[in-house]
């Protein structure tokens, strides 16, 4: 079903796995955190680094739609893709909890991102054949993500891995998803807004698989409430015309 448009449906896949991996990574690797960095009577540290993702989310999901309005879907799907991968990396590497806050704040403000982008994007690009089933996905990976980090931190645990490397996994879907989102053209209605036509109708053609019409100029909008402006003039046509009887009826 999903033959037209592989890179879309693999972005929204692996940025939806992305987004569950970091609600879900959490709640294994917080043990080995607070031990690590001796946190067991710091709650408000334990508090930050579980919440730092959530605060990066919601300024991610505030601040997304208006650089993409400004920048294109695509474009800022890249950029976050970025992010992501900088806050597993960052995140892999943390020696000190400041640092690691600061790491899952950028994974955060790419999952947030992902948030507001993502269905937007799908449901400009997706075919009307498509487009239900695709917006369907990141409730389904969302799920997968979710799943894939209570396995991986489980055999962490029972395997005494470091938490560096449960961490480290979320760089597969952000790398995945970067790629994907690079290989995924432009919203073509983003392009029509922007009067970018030529570009406008490749775009379509990437998407539906098949020779889209040219645009030359953008459509002219209908005469609104024509239908209703002719019965104003006639019924005040009538008018003038039972007022010029009246007056030559009296004279």
């Amino acid at each position: 079903r999903f033959r037209r448009t592989p890179p879309l449906a693999f972005t929204v896949a692996a940025t939806s796995v992305l987004w569950g991996f970091d609600v879900g990574i959490i709640t294994g690797a917080l043990i080995p955190i607070i031990k690590m960095f001796s946190l067991e009577n710091e709650p408000k540290l334990q508090g930050a680094v579980v919440t730092s993702s959530v605060f990066g989310s919601f300024l991610g999901a505030q601040v997304s739609g208006a650089l993409a309005d400004a920048y294109g879907r695509r474009s800022i799907l890249i950029l976050s893709c970025f992010v992501a991968l900088l806050g597993s990396l960052l995140g892999s590497h943390a020696e000190t909890v400041q640092f690691l806050i600061a790491a899952r704040f950028c994974t955060g403000l790419a999952t947030g991102t992902f948030g507001t982008i993502i269905p937007m994007y799908t449901a400009e690009c997706a075919p009307s054949a498509t487009r239900g089933s695709l917006l369907t996905l990141p409730q389904l990976f969302n799920s997968v993500g979710v799943s894939v980090a209570y396995i991986s931190a489980a055999v962490a645990v029972m395997h005494n891995l470091h938490f560096h490397r449960m961490l480290a996994f979320s760089a597969v879907p952000a790398a995945l998803a970067g790629v994907t989102a690079a290989l995924s053209p432009e919203s073509p209605r983003w392009l029509l807004q922007k009067g970018r036509w030529a570009e406008a109708r490749m775009s379509l053609v990437m998407l539906k698989g098949r020779t889209a019409r040219p645009f030359t100029r953008p459509l002219t909008p209908p005469r609104a409430h024509s239908h209703s402006k002719s019965r104003c003039r006639a019924r005040a046509e009538r008018k003038g015309r039972a007022a010029a009887d009246a007056g030559g009826g009296g004279g």
